[in-house]
Parts: C-alpha cells; structure tokens; sequence
C-alpha cells in the first residue's frame, strides 16, 4: 500500500489539546481509496506529525536521581489526573512551552522546578523526542536524565495537585508489584529498566 496525507481538518479548538481528521489517499495495487482517520493533537493544523513535524518535541519527561548515598533514590511525583478520576505515580514531566524554545533540557529544568521545587543539573537528554500513542495522538515525548542539586520554592499552576517523594533504588521492585500503585506506563517501564541495571551492576 501506498499512503498519501490529503489534509487534516481540524474539529475542535482547545488550549492543550484538539480533535483532527485526517484524510488520506491509499493506494492498493493501483486501487485508490480515501481513508479518514481520527486524532488527538496538542500541535496546531500546520505542526502536525503527518506534515513533516514528528520530530517536535510536545513534552518532557524527567529522571531526578539523587546519587549521594549508598542507596541511590529516584523521584517520583503522586499527581491527581482528571482523565482518570485517581492519583498516578509519574515522573516530572510538562509540555514544552514557547520560553524552552524547543529545548528538552530547558523545559525539564523549569518543569522540575514548577512541580517539586527542586533544582537539577548535569541534565542529558536519554530518549530523543518519541511517539506516546501512536494509534491515538501525534503526541510525542522525551526524556532528561538528571541529578538532584539543590531544592526550593514550588511553583505550580492552578488545579495541579502535585506531591513528590524520593524512592530508593533498592525499595523499586517491592513498588513495581504493589497493587495498590496506579502508575504511568512510561514510568513502569523505566523504574523496571533501572531495576534491572542495579540488579546487573551487583
């Protein structure tokens, strides 16, 4: 099959996020069909993934490690999510806003910073801005491995409700199979990977 992107029209108009349908050519063996798909985008029309964007970074996500112990600990955020009606374990993380200028490091200074207060440094850029939900959004997300520097004042937005705690490495596997822990995929998955590199680094 070939795809061809025909256009994308755009059926709601929100802040954060926006209802599109796309429309597509395909090319099937010299057959060709109009195929509409629908989408969830935080990107104005001209931005969008399926024009050429999907490199854009929409959000960072943050790894806060505090490796002055024997025992490393990792920050976790507990944040009410309105879409689920319940509290998730998450990391740090944000949409990049027009002052990071694209940057993934700046957003997750500042993001860190807004949610718990704490001031990171060394920050390195792990995982290159990536699809989250590919069958759903163009939403694509990064990830900033840092280390804790100093901590200070919060400053969070309206309706954020945001409590942080710090997490020894060693306490991660008895946290991974808790039932009682509602956790984000992305940070399921890399406490796992974190685990398993402790474990091996034994």
């Amino acid at each position: 099959m070939e795809w061809k992107i025909i256009d994308a029209k755009q059926e709601t108009d929100h802040r954060f996020l926006n209802f599109y349908v796309l429309r597509y050519e395909v090319d099937e063996d010299g057959v060709k069909k109009e195929y509409p798909y629908f989408i969830a985008s935080r990107r104005q029309k001209e931005d969008l993934a399926v024009f050429g964007n999907a490199d854009k970074g929409d959000a960072v996500i943050v790894l806060v490690v505090d490796d002055c112990r024997d025992d490393w600990r990792i920050l976790l955020i507990d944040i009410f999510r309105p879409a689920l009606n319940r509290r998730v374990i998450e990391f740090p993380a944000g949409l990049l806003g027009k002052e990071d200028e694209g940057s993934l490091i700046k957003a997750a200074i500042r993001e860190t910073i807004e949610e718990t207060g704490i001031h990171i440094k060394d920050p390195i850029v792990i995982c290159p801005p990536s699809p989250t939900s590919t069958g759903l959004s163009d939403e694509t997300n990064g990830v900033v491995l840092a280390r804790i520097d100093e901590s200070g004042a919060r400053a969070l937005e309206e309706f954020e409700d945001i409590s942080y705690r710090f997490v020894n490495f060693s306490d991660i596997p008895g946290l991974l199979e808790d039932e009682n822990v509602y956790m984000a995929l992305s940070t399921r998955l890399c406490l796992l990977y974190l685990s398993e590199k402790r474990k091996n680094a034994k």
